[in-house]
């Protein structure tokens, strides 16, 4: 279940609605067919390099999810020994994960580091057997547009350029065969132009490096893209994408001997989001100066338009297809919050709803059950998994559990 490239439902809404009738709302699911066909769009529109997939676990914090995303060859990017745990209930081994260290800490031993801060040396062995990744920001904001930057001076994350050659040679030092560069600058970016920037930038600090003698490992352009549930929408053209890295990768690596180096990257949304619905249920119906469609769900269960002001995909379908009226109204989708903020949406244009009609959010496969929070005494929702069948991979979080960590 998902969506597919043009918004629409893949899912036949009879299925969707006997389901319905046995399963409780609200509840998440995921297509693994449509993970399976992200997974190879992102592969094969970086053919024209060594290449390698991965995705950051926190985006979708669900083992069985991650079992398909492993059969596809894609890795698991962790920060910490949970999301670790996950990835190895997946089934993925030694050179599978990849560790982005933020903590001061003692490294996990079976997993590829990615170093954030100079200091994190004191907590290396002192030789390196395996390639080291380090973590590049520029100090300075980088320029996305002519009137527009991504504002990297100020953020918490990542090396320079000076601490990422000084940290490099310190590797070096230590027996380290190669070192492997990572940027990431921002988060859900919608302009197609974005992943060039980070790409450049990330490259730029590449043959800077490769001036010292320093073996490069791999040139990971980590993620930060977002998607939208609108079909001509730039970032969702992943081949677009991927041949302005092309161009970089033929102007700036080729030239330097560098073109055999692996390219990697990390998309979390781009990749997953498409691939998970939110199944919620009108369960009234107020007007008042506006129509307010109060759902069963809430924003405790998905907050990314509250975070980020995200706009998901949103289909009303009504309980009885006899009884459907089209004839349409501007809604708000309200949860069932005691909180004026808790809104889905403002302003749709939807057919007219009726209690115990479903409200189905689209493109909220990543970043959106991972986000839930037990705020107002909420329970985490189910989650379901379509592989052929539909099977449950997370069943709804029960009140003893809620209570269980209470000291009486």
């Amino acid at each position: 279940m998902g969506a597919r490239e043009d918004g629409a439902l893949f899912l036949p809404v009879e299925r969707l609605l006997e389901f319905c009738e046995n399963h409780e709302t609200p509840f998440f699911l995921y297509d693994a067919g449509t993970i399976r066909r992200r997974a190879a769009q992102w592969k094969d529109a970086f053919s024209f390099c060594r290449y390698r997939l991965s995705a950051p676990v926190r985006a979708l914090p669900n083992p069985h999810v991650f079992r398909v995303l492993r059969e596809c060859g894609v890795g698991a990017v962790c920060a910490n020994e949970m999301e670790l745990e996950l990835a190895r209930r997946a089934g993925y081994d030694r050179g599978e994960m990849i560790y982005m260290m933020h903590r001061p800490e003692e490294p996990p031993r079976d997993v590829q580091l990615i170093l954030d801060d100079p200091e994190q040396l004191q907590w290396l062995p002192k030789f390196l057997s395996d390639p080291v990744g380090l973590r590049f920001t520029p100090a300075e904001d980088v320029k996305l547009t002519p009137v527009t930057a991504l504002r990297t001076a100020r953020c918490q994350f990542g090396m320079d350029q000076d601490q990422l050659i000084e940290t490099a040679l310190a590797l070096v030092e230590r027996g380290c065969p190669a070192v492997g560069l990572h940027a990431q600058f921002a988060t859900a970016r919608m302009e197609r132009g974005f992943y060039r920037v980070q790409a450049e930038a990330l490259f730029g600090a590449a043959l800077q490096l490769h001036r010292w003698k320093i073996p490069l490992a791999y040139f990971d352009i980590g993620g930060g893209i977002g998607w939208s549930d609108s079909p001509n929408c730039a970032v969702n053209n992943i081949r677009a994408i991927a041949e302005d890295i092309w161009e970089l990768h033929a102007k700036m690596l080729v030239p330097a001997g560098l073109g055999d180096v692996e390219i990697r990257s990390q998309p979390g949304r781009n990749l997953l989001a498409p691939g998970g619905i939110l199944v919620s249920r009108v369960e009234s119906v107020r007007k008042k100066g506006s129509v307010f469609l109060n759902l069963d769900a809430s924003s405790s269960d998905m907050m990314r338009h509250i975070l980020y002001g995200s706009c998901y995909g949103i289909q009303l379908v009504p309980h009885d297809p006899a009884d459907r009226d089209d004839s349409c109204s501007v809604c708000t989708i309200c949860g069932w919050l005691q909180e004026p903020g808790d809104k889905f949406a403002s302003a749709q244009v939807l057919p007219q709803a009726k209690a115990g009609d479903l409200c189905v959010f689209r493109g909220v496969g990543a970043y959106a059950a991972a986000m839930g929070s037990p705020y107002g005494g909420n329970l985490s929702c189910a989650e379901y998994l379509l592989d052929g069948e539909i099977r449950l991979i997370r069943r709804r979080e029960r009140p003893a559990e809620y209570l269980a960590t209470l000291i009486p």
